[in-house]
Parts: structure tokens; C-alpha cells; sequence
């Protein structure tokens, strides 16, 4: 396992806006109050989620979809950097040719990456009837929804493992 000593040098008590994005709340407060390395808990309702859930076996998540109202029971996760190079751009993946850029070979511009903060979170939500779902959070729209931030001196890197999956670098 690997570690490091961390200093919390603020924490923060927020109350997410109805109809906005779950995580996107989350990152205008890490973006506002310049927080590079944290974690976070939350709780509310929303009216729709999307999740990623793991498939070990392959080594990549598949994507579920719940478009139906749920109540979060809890939402725990890090405030971070990660170097992306697929980001999007320009309603694109960065590296992805245009028909006009692509060369005569068909080749792809070289990627280039983009550093950007990854809010990485994790959801359980209930049902009405109590059932339980859960998943690494992608989207949902705010009903209502409280968040507890604490934010650490320094910054916190993601680095993609052998596995291709992306993980803190401690």
C-alpha cells in the first residue's frame, strides 16, 4: 500500500442548487475556493443518475443509467488532477481528426493532453422501496443535496496504472 501524510487546511459545508449537476456542484466549489486536493461526502435527492460500474474482468466500466427519481444515501470522493488526453474539445475528443484535419493517410493529429480536476465520486442511492444501487457517479440533476468538503495543502495527482486504470499518486 501506498501512502503520504496529509495537512487539512480548510473545510467547507455546501448546499447544492436544484436542477444543477451533482459533481459539477462539487467542482465549482473546488474551482471557486482553488482546491487542488480533497475529499468530500454528500448527501440528497436527484432526479436522474448515470454510474459506471466495473467490469473486473475486462479491466473497463459499463455505463447504467437510472432515469428515475432516487434518494443519495451517501457520495464520498476526491477532489484531484488528472492528465487527460482524450479531453473534449470542441465537441471532440482532443486527438480525434476532423474530416478536414485527418491527413491522406487517415492519421490522427498527435494528442497533446490536457491537465484538468477530476471529481471523483462514488454513489449509493435508494429507491422508494429501499432497493439499493450504486456506482461511480458520472451525472445526476439536483433536487436537493448538502456536501461536506475538506481540503487538503497540496495537490493530488491521478496517474493511469498497468491495469489502464486511473488511481491517486501517492
Amino acid at each position: 500500500m501506498k501512502h503520504r501524510e496529509v495537512e487539512a487546511t480548510r473545510e467547507f459545508v455546501a448546499r447544492f442548487e436544484r436542477g444543477a449537476e451533482w459533481r459539477a456542484e462539487i467542482e465549482t466549489l473546488a474551482v471557486a475556493e482553488a482546491i487542488d486536493a480533497g475529499v468530500f461526502s454528500a448527501y440528497g435527492t436527484v432526479s436522474d443518475a448515470e454510474v459506471l460500474c466495473t467490469d473486473q474482468a475486462n479491466e473497463r466500466h459499463e455505463r447504467v443509467v437510472f432515469d428515475e427519481p432516487l434518494t443519495v444515501t451517501s457520495c464520498i470522493g476526491t477532489i484531484s488532477w488528472i492528465e487527460r488526453e482524450d479531453a473534449p474539445v470542441d465537441g471532440r475528443h482532443e486527438g480525434e481528426a476532423t474530416e478536414d484535419e485527418e491527413g491522406e493517410d487517415g492519421a490522427e493529429p498527435p494528442r497533446t493532453g490536457r491537465r484538468e480536476r477530476e471529481i471523483r465520486a462514488y454513489a449509493t442511492f435508494a429507491r422508494p422501496s429501499g432497493q439499493a444501487l450504486a456506482g461511480r457517479l458520472q451525472g445526476a440533476t439536483v433536487l436537493t443535496g448538502e456536501c461536506y468538503v475538506r481540503a487538503f495543502d497540496g495537490s493530488f495527482e491521478r496517474v493511469t496504472q498497468e491495469s489502464g486504470l486511473d488511481t491517486l499518486d501517492l
